[in-house]
């Protein structure tokens, strides 16, 4: 049975109600070697930092992920204090200054609302812990809208590569159809370098031998074919699996074109020659797509 493909890139966020205040979470990730993730939050919820990075491993195989989380309105209520004592001190001084006065201008009536300010502390002693589990479920909330788009984007890769394979493999199949005529060709220049070798007195046998069988494996790309199509039933085979493929796709495809270029390295024919550029340029468009795969 296919399985999933999860491309790397991918977007999403998400909302919820965190006491008296709204959590929002928006969370995106690129295409990356290893799975890396920054999480930036409000300062009155750093401690959570730890459990907030754990849910994104939980749920993200590979890429780099930026999760940001905001807090619009206050989570609870602050207490409000007052500074007694430094009250007590201004309102006592005001009387002193009053009576130096001698019964003059009341300037009690000074300490008004406007300057309570100086007197008036607001203090918030928030445990960020009592509301960890809340902020999971919106951070998984985040996380999981971002994997269906980067599911989404993987099963378009997915058909594809899968189209793009088959294209190989006919590009691969016509290559040996013509493997008769690099046959011929090969056994038309192999007589005539014997011929030229034969009319040279100062070339040794051993030479001659070297020589030979050295054209003769330049002319052979069996073992090429047989190795591209061993690789492209590996990679079929992991597109069905589906899964953390990436960077087995990417190493067959490496593969393949290392073949392949070995393959038009030895090929006489020029139609051969350019079957094996075509397969080259479809490798190629294979390989970007490869480096977004999870």
């Amino acid at each position: 049975m296919s399985k999933d493909i999860y491309s790397m890139t991918g977007y999403g966020f998400a909302e919820g109600k965190l006491g008296g205040a709204i959590l929002r979470v928006d969370v995106s990730s690129v295409n990356h070697r290893y799975i890396e993730v920054d999480v930036s939050l409000p300062s009155h919820l750093v401690p959570l930092k730890p459990y907030i990075k754990s849910e994104v491993e939980k749920n993200v195989g590979r890429g780099k992920v930026s999760l940001s989380l905001k807090v619009i309105g206050d989570i609870e209520a602050p207490i409000i204090e007052l500074d007694t004592s430094l009250a007590l001190k201004y309102v006592e001084l005001m009387k002193r200054l009053q009576g130096a006065m001698k019964g003059g201008e009341d300037l009690l009536r000074f300490f008004t609302p406007l300057n309570l300010g100086e007197f008036v502390k607001l203090r918030a002693d928030l445990d960020c812990f009592k509301y960890l589990e809340n902020v999971k479920r919106v951070v998984v909330l985040a996380i999981s809208k971002m994997n269906k788009m980067r599911l989404k984007e993987g099963s378009y890769i997915k058909r594809d590569h899968t189209k793009r394979i088959k294209h190989i493999t006919s590009l691969l199949k016509e290559i040996e159809r013509h493997i008769h005529r690099l046959e011929d060709k090969k056994k038309n220049r192999i007589e005539k370098m014997l011929e030229g070798l034969s009319s040279n007195p100062f070339v040794s046998q051993s030479k001659k031998e070297a020589v030979v069988a050295a054209a003769i494996e330049k002319g052979d790309i069996t073992e090429e074919i047989v190795r591209i199509s061993s690789h492209i039933e590996q990679y079929k085979d992991a597109l069905v699996n589906g899964g953390m493929v990436g960077k087995k796709l990417d190493f067959l495809i490496q593969e393949m074109n290392r073949e392949t270029t070995t393959l038009l390295s030895k090929a006489w024919d020029p139609r051969i020659a350019n079957l094996a550029v075509n397969i080259k340029v479809e490798l190629e468009r294979l390989k970007e797509q490869a480096q977004n795969i999870e």
